[in-house]
C-alpha cells in the first residue's frame, strides 16, 4: 500500500445552500471486488474524495431529492482489498469535512426492499450467506427478514453497525444499541400475533466503548452476535430493532447471515472486527482493555519519556537484578517476558512468585475463579499493574484487581469511586490501570477475578503486568469540548487566507511525569503558523466525568494529571490555496529535561486546508 492518500478529482456541483454536516453513509458497505453507489446526506458541494487506502477508489457527484442535496459516491473496491471497516473523506472547494466509516466484508450484499417489512406477515425474503443493508427509518420501528434453513445447519447472526468509530456529530443520537431475535414460524405461516421466539445456542455479544480507551467513561455500542442450530427444516424469521426506541435516515445497519463453518478458522468464529483496518498510526491507547501488552511495551513508554534507562540499570538507577522475584530487567533494550498462569491457584498459599516485570497470561476459565499470584515489593516501590481483557471486555468480562498483604487485607483494586452522573451521585467504574507505591517492603498477593461470581470461561482471557512506573507523556491530543466538559479528538483544520483557528491541546502527564513539554505543530500549509495563547492550566475531566472534581477517592491511582493548552492557527493574506490535498500536519511533543529536549513524540496527525473565504 501507498503512504499516501488516494485522491480522486471530479466534477462537481455548486450549491448555494448551506452545508449541515454529514452524519452517515447508505448503504453501511459493500463487498470486496465489486462496485457500488454510496449516498451521503447534507453534501453540498465536493470535488474529491480521500481514501486511506490505494486499494479504494471512487468519483463523488452531488445530486438531491426531496431531503435535499446528497452525495453520490460510486466506489471501485480492489479484489486484493482486505475486509473490514475503512474511512474515507470529502473534500470541498471550501472545506475537508470529518471522515466517515463504512465496511467491506465478502459476503454478497441484499439491499433492504423498498416495501414494508414491519411486521413478520410483511418478512423481507433474504438468503444466505449474505449481508443485508437496512436502515431503522422511524423511531420504533422493527425490520424482519424470512431465511430458509435446512434441518441441521448452524448460522450465525451478526448486527453491524459504525457507530462508535468516530466521533459522532454534536447532538447526534447514533444506533448504539441495536438488537436482534430469532422466531420460528406457527402452522399459519408467520403468525403476526404471535411469533414464538427462539433462545439462540450461543450469544456472543459484545460491547465496544468509544472512546475505546475509557470504556468506563465512554459511549457504549452494542455488538449482536449469535449463533443458532436449527434442528428442523423450515423458514425463520430474523428481527432487527433498536433498544431506546431511536430511528432515522442515519440509522444504517448490516445483518450478517452466515455458515459457522464458513466463518471458523483455527476453531474461532470469525467475527466482524469493530475496529478500522487502518488505525491512527500513533493513536495513543493505554487504558484500553482491548488493546495487547506486547513485548515491546516497556520501551515504547520509556520512549515517551527525557530520559533513558542505563544499561544494566534498573528503573531506580541501581545495579540490575538477573534472577529471582522482582528482578528489574527491563531497561530500554530489553522486551517484557511472559508466563502463563497455571492451576490451581484459587487461593492465595497456591499464588506462584512472579517476577517484576513480567507478562502473565491467563483466563477465568470457570464462574468464581480467582487467580492468585507473588510479588516481592521494595519500600517505597512505585509499581503499575495494567490489565488487558483479550476477547471479552466490560461488562461482558470485568476484570477485578485485588493486591493483599501478609495479613490478607486488601491494600488497593482497579476499582475508582468518583461523583458522577448529574454531580451528586457516587459511582464505581472497572479500570485498565491503576498505580500505587508501596510503603513497606514483603510479599504480597496479586489476587485477579471476575466483578462477579457468574462470568467465566475460555473467552475469559486476560494479560496482567506489574512493572515499576515510567513517568513519561500520555495522550497528548487536539481536542473539541462538547456539553458538561465531554470531550472528543478534533480531527480537521479548515483555515480561509488571512484567517485564524484556535484549538486546545490536551496533555496527560503518567505516572508522575512533571515535566515541561515543547509542543510543535509540523508540515503545515505554507503560509500557516502556529502560536501560543496565554491559557490557564487547568484539570480535564474525562468524557462527560465534569463532576469528577466534587468527590473522588484516590484519584491519583486512576486518573493522570492533565494539562490544556491553546494555540493559535494563523494563515497569511496571501497563504496560497490548498485546492485539492491537505497537508497532513503533525503535533509533535518533546519532554524537556535538565534544559535538554527528548526525541519526538509523535502524538496526532491532522490535516490542514487553506480555504478561500
Amino acid at each position: 500500500m501507498k503512504a499516501c492518500p488516494l485522491l480522486i478529482t471530479v466534477c462537481c456541483v455548486m450549491l448555494s445552500a448551506p452545508i449541515p454536516a454529514q452524519n452517515s453513509v447508505y448503504p453501511p458497505g459493500g463487498q470486496v471486488g465489486t462496485s457500488f453507489e454510496v449516498k451521503i446526506p447534507g453534501v453540498g458541494a465536493s470535488q474529491w474524495v480521500w481514501f486511506d487506502t490505494d486499494l479504494l477508489s471512487g468519483e463523488v457527484k452531488v445530486e438531491s431529492d426531496d431531503d435535499g442535496a446528497y452525495g453520490l459516491l460510486k466506489l471501485k473496491v480492489d479484489p486484493s482489498l482486505k475486509p473490514g471497516f475503512y474511512r474515507f473523506r470529502l473534500i470541498q472547494p471550501n472545506s475537508i469535512l470529518r471522515p466517515l466509516p463504512f465496511l467491506i466484508h465478502t459476503e454478497p450484499p441484499i439491499m433492504e426492499a423498498d416495501d414494508p417489512h414491519h411486521m413478520p406477515s410483511q418478512a423481507q425474503l433474504v438468503g444466505y450467506p449474505s449481508v443485508v443493508n437496512g436502515r431503522i427509518s422511524e423511531p420504533g420501528q422493527l425490520d424482519y427478514y424470512a431465511v430458509k434453513v435446512p434441518a441441521g445447519e448452524e448460522l450465525l447472526f451478526e448486527l453491524i453497525t459504525s457507530s462508535g468509530l468516530i466521533p459522532p456529530p454534536q447532538g447526534a443520537r447514533l444506533l448504539n444499541e441495536p438488537e436482534i431475535a430469532l422466531y420460528e414460524p406457527t402452522e399459519s405461516w408467520f403468525d403476526p400475533y404471535e411469533p414464538r421466539r427462539i433462545e439462540p445456542d450461543r450469544d456472543a455479544s459484545a460491547v465496544y466503548y468509544w472512546p475505546p480507551r475509557l470504556p468506563s467513561m465512554a459511549v457504549p455500542t452494542f455488538l449482536p452476535r449469535l449463533t443458532h442450530r436449527f434442528d428442523t427444516e423450515g423458514w425463520y424469521l430474523i428481527e432487527v430493532g433498536e433498544r431506546q426506541g431511536l430511528g432515522s435516515k442515519d440509522h444504517g445497519y448490516m445483518l450478517r447471515i452466515a455458515r459457522v463453518e464458513d466463518a471458523t478458522t483455527s476453531g474461532t468464529i470469525q467475527w466482524t472486527p469493530h475496529e478500522f483496518v487502518h488505525p491512527e498510526p500513533h493513536d495513543w491507547q493505554e487504558r484500553a482493555f482491548a488493546n495487547r501488552i506486547e513485548p515491546d511495551w516497556l520501551r515504547k513508554l520509556w520512549s515517551r519519556t527525557a530520559e533513558r534507562p542505563k544499561k544494566d540499570e534498573n528503573a531506580e538507577g541501581q545495579p540490575a537484578a538477573t534472577d529471582g522475584p522482582g528482578a528489574y530487567l527491563a531497561t530500554f533494550e530489553t522486551d517484557l517476558g511472559s508466563v502463563t498462569e497455571t492451576e490451581p491457584n484459587d487461593e492465595p498459599s497456591q499464588a506462584a512468585d512472579v517476577g517484576i516485570p513480567m507478562i502473565i497470561a491467563g483466563a477465568i476459565d470457570r464462574p468464581d475463579d480467582k487467580d492468585h499470584f507473588k510479588i516481592n515489593v521494595k519500600a517505597g516501590q512505585p509499581l503499575a499493574f495494567e490489565i488487558r481483557a483479550l476477547d471479552m471486555q466490560p461488562p461482558h468480562f470485568s476484570p477485578r484487581l485485588g493486591v493483599f498483604n501478609a495479613a490478607g487485607e486488601e491494600l488497593f483494586s482497579n476499582i475508582y469511586t468518583k461523583v458522577a452522573g448529574d454531580g451528586d451521585d457516587w459511582i464505581k467504574s472497572i479500570e485498565a490501570k491503576t498505580i500505587y507505591t508501596f510503603d513497606e517492603a514483603g510479599e504480597y498477593i496479586v489476587q485477579l477475578r471476575d466483578l462477579t461470581s457468574r462470568r467465566g470461561g475460555p473467552r475469559c482471557a486476560y494479560q496482567l503486568l506489574v512493572r515499576p512506573q515510567i513517568p513519561h507523556v500520555g495522550e497528548t491530543v487536539f481536542t473539541v469540548f462538547g456539553g458538561r466538559d465531554a470531550r472528543f479528538k478534533d480531527d480537521l483544520v479548515n483555515i480561509h487566507n488571512g484567517g485564524r483557528h484556535k484549538m486546545v491541546i490536551v496533555t496527560e502527564l503518567e505516572e508522575g511525569f512533571n515535566e515541561e513539554i515543547i509542543l510543535e505543530v509540523e508540515n503545515l500549509p505554507p503560509g500557516v503558523r502556529v502560536l501560543p495563547l496565554v491559557a490557564e492550566t487547568k484539570d480535564v475531566s474525562f468524557t462527560g466525568q465534569v463532576y469528577e472534581f466534587r468527590g473522588t477517592s484516590h484519584k491519583e491511582r486512576y486518573r493522570p494529571p492533565r494539562r490544556a493548552e491553546s494555540v493559535m492557527f494563523m494563515a497569511d493574506q496571501d497563504a496560497p490555496n490548498t485546492f485539492t490535498l491537505p497537508h497532513m500536519s503533525r503535533l509533535v511533543a518533546r519532554p524537556l529535561l535538565k534544559n535538554s529536549p527528548g526525541g519526538p513524540i509523535i502524538c496526532q496527525e491532522i490535516p490542514v486546508k487553506v480555504v478561500i473565504p
